[in-house]
């Protein structure tokens, strides 16, 4: 697969995913938008060794956090409904994930964690290969 494949297939990811979930059309698209700008950004090489070695997303979503203010967060989220959404398309995507986000109960909020943990979720979603 080259980069303009995989632009393609998050593109189509994405406009399924929003689809299924409209109210969260502008989280899910600046997730996706991160995605395709790193991936526009990074030399062929480097795509080609993190795709073979099943590391893109890691290098994507995971080595750098999506946002990192959390007015950012704060913002992004926008409002309790949507955090309520969030936290159901996560747990819907990957259970085990949100698990972590969760687990320790005692936590207060925190935006930061939130936002990041959903990019990362999403952004696992739109990188699949269908």
């Amino acid at each position: 697969m080259n980069k303009s494949k995989l632009i393609k297939q998050i593109n189509q990811n994405k406009d399924e995913l929003i689809k299924n979930n409209l109210s969260l059309k502008n989280q899910i698209d600046q997730v996706a938008n991160k995605g395709i700008d790193f991936l526009i950004d990074l030399d062929d090489e480097t795509f080609k060794k993190y795709l073979n070695d099943n590391e893109l997303h890691h290098l994507i979503y995971n080595e750098d956090y999506f946002l990192i203010y959390n007015s950012d967060c704060d913002d992004f989220i926008k409002s309790i409904s949507n955090m309520f959404l969030m936290s159901d398309l996560m747990n819907d995507l990957d259970d085990d994930a949100f698990k972590y986000l969760i687990e320790d109960k005692t936590k207060i909020f925190d935006s930061f964690r939130f936002v990041n943990m959903f990019a990362y979720i999403i952004g696992s979603t739109l990188l699949e290969y269908k």
